[in-house]
């Protein structure tokens, strides 16, 4: 079996060769040729060292890029998951006297665009309030026989539209109303 020799065991003989021959009082000839010796086997550890170097780092670059490659793909796959929610959003639904109101909790995470939505419910909620009150009223004036108007339901189409406009910009409200005759 033959004992291959590494950079490192090449500079330890050569060296030792270096020494021996220094001892010996060798010539000028031989010690030159043991030092070119010596510095070839030192460039080829330096040269061994700088490889696996290179090596070492190209492993944890390529090792950096699978771990990039698998987050974007997480990422992507959480993304993708999100949006299947979100593209579904609860939808509140009001209705009185026959108008009705549907507005859709849009926006996800997006904190904006939801608190949007939830200030056209609480609005929705306000105005169909009114409206109650405003039936009872008539109710009460139509039970003492004073004459009551007919509601205006352009103008209370017209209102919703105005207060909720903003979350009507997003497309989160739709508005069925009954045509004035």
């Amino acid at each position: 079996m033959t004992k291959v020799m590494t950079p490192t065991d090449a500079v330890m003989t050569a060296e030792a060769q270096l020494k021996e021959l220094l001892r010996s009082g060798a010539s000028d000839e031989e010690l030159n040729k043991a030092q070119d010796e010596l510095d070839a086997a030192r460039a080829a550890l330096a040269q061994q060292g700088q490889r696996a170097t290179q090596r070492e780092t190209l492993r944890r670059d390529i090792e950096k890029e699978r771990i990039a490659a698998s987050n974007a793909a997480k990422a992507r796959a959480v993304q993708n998951a999100e949006q299947a929610v979100v593209a579904v959003p609860p939808v509140v639904k009001i209705e009185y006297a026959d108008i009705q109101v549907s507005i859709k909790l849009a926006g996800g995470r997006d904190t904006t665009i939801r608190q949007a939505c939830e200030e056209a419910i609480r609005r929705t909620l306000r105005i169909m309030a009114g409206l109650h009150l405003d039936d009872v009223g008539r109710a009460r004036a139509a039970a003492l026989g004073t004459p009551v108007p007919a509601r205006d339901v352009n103008f209370v189409t017209e209102r919703l539209r105005d207060e909720l406009r903003v979350a009507d910009k997003l497309g989160a409200v739709t508005i069925k109303a009954p045509r004035e005759q």
